[in-house]
């Protein structure tokens, strides 16, 4: 693998890009402590930290890792247990934390757009301010991304009545290794065919700059946390 320092920062950006062995450190883990005999096996330590701020960095990012056969692992907060935000070859972490903006939201048709970096607890302020809610949600909600959470089909708060993540998800918009930009809509999503997941583990898709969701449901008028209302909420991801 060959890294340019100084061309990654072109691409996005020389403050967005950090190689120091602290930044390194604490990017390539989450939750989980793994096993001594796991350092023997795979490389779980990135080489190098970005943190693409816009779609045209994330898409020219990825077509230089692809010509450069770096490997690519995007991360969220790194709030999960299960390890798939960890390194097995080293390569270029792709924080999209700092992706976070609440860009849109329309009352009348109960639609939300944020940034997929934004954690489920501002997320959760913003609309519970206005009068809404979400059915589902995970318990790492003060930290855990959105699209972290989206990308491993997550079970959280509310999953006992209305499934997974990805039963709440309309569509996404990706950026596949060769830069093309896709679109992926609620048939293709569909939690029961696994497509989304079967994507993301192969490495092949890329969570993208913004996420919008709609159907937000309203509580009712009672403060009983049991006498609300959970409509479905549609998240569908967007690049713009």
């Amino acid at each position: 693998m060959r890294f340019d320092e100084q061309q990654i920062g072109d691409i996005v950006g020389a403050d967005n890009v950090s190689t120091t062995h602290e930044t390194r450190m604490i990017y390539s883990k989450d939750v989980t402590s793994l096993p001594d005999i796991a350092h023997q096996i795979v490389s779980p330590k990135f080489d190098v930290i970005t943190k693409p701020v816009d779609v045209l960095s994330l898409r020219n990012l990825i077509l230089y890792a692809m010509d450069n056969g770096i490997p690519l692992v995007p991360r969220g907060n790194g709030t999960s247990g299960w390890g798939g935000a960890i390194p097995t070859r080293g390569g270029i972490c792709v924080a999209l934390s700092d992706m976070s903006e609440i860009l849109y939201f329309n009352e009348f048709e109960s639609a939300v757009t944020v940034e997929t970096g934004i954690t489920w607890r501002d997320l959760l302020t913003f609309v519970e301010r206005l009068g809404f809610t979400l059915p589902v949600y995970p318990s790492s909600a003060t930290a855990a991304t959105v699209g972290g959470f989206v990308a491993s089909g997550g079970l959280g708060i509310g999953s006992t009545r209305h499934g997974d993540i990805l039963n709440q998800v309309l569509g996404i918009e990706a950026i596949l290794p060769n830069g093309k930009i896709v679109r992926l809509g609620k048939l293709l999503l569909d939690s029961k065919n696994d497509i989304l997941k079967e994507k993301v583990e192969e490495g092949n898709l890329w969570l993208s700059k913004q996420l919008s969701a709609a159907g937000l449901s309203t509580p009712e008028q009672e403060t009983k946390l049991f006498n609300r209302i959970h409509n479905t909420v549609w998240i569908e991801f967007l690049l713009h």
